[in-house]
């Protein structure tokens, strides 16, 4: 009995690790994103008009962005700590067309302090039919 769920187990996780088709995209460029507000929402920003739909242009001037050749991705996260840390990583998966933006959120410390970030990154264009999924951990 034990073999046999052991045996289940051990089959379950590789055949999960072996569908892992994503490729780590490494020209990712980190951003604050002038005249945005912070919003408990995700975003996936392809083209000026959708871009400066969500600005308030009134008192700043936005970030300059190439959606030609660049897409705008940003996920509301939020932590505790005396230090906190995001760390952005995209990868994508050309196979089955999907990018997947995951967002580590490292807490230090027994702090009350919060931070909060909406984790703008500008990557690569990323095709309209590719599904777009985020992820934090």
């Amino acid at each position: 009995m034990i073999a046999s769920v052991l045996t289940l187990v051990m089959l379950l996780f590789y055949t999960s690790c072996s569908k892992w088709n994503y490729n780590e995209v490494k020209n990712i460029q980190e951003v604050k994103v002038p005249c945005s507000s912070i919003t408990e929402q995700q975003h996936i920003i392809s083209d000026s008009i959708s871009y400066y739909s969500m600005l308030d242009t009134n008192n700043c001037t936005p970030l300059q962005i190439d959606f030609s050749q660049k897409t705008l991705l940003g996920k509301y996260t939020s932590g505790t700590g005396c230090t906190i840390e995001f760390k952005r990583q995209l990868y994508i998966n050309e196979k089955d067309k999907e990018s997947l933006y995951v967002i580590t959120l490292k807490e230090k410390g027994l702090c009350k302090k919060q931070d909060e970030s909406m984790n703008w990154i500008i990557v690569p264009k990323i095709s309209s039919d590719y599904k777009v999924t985020f992820k934090i951990k």
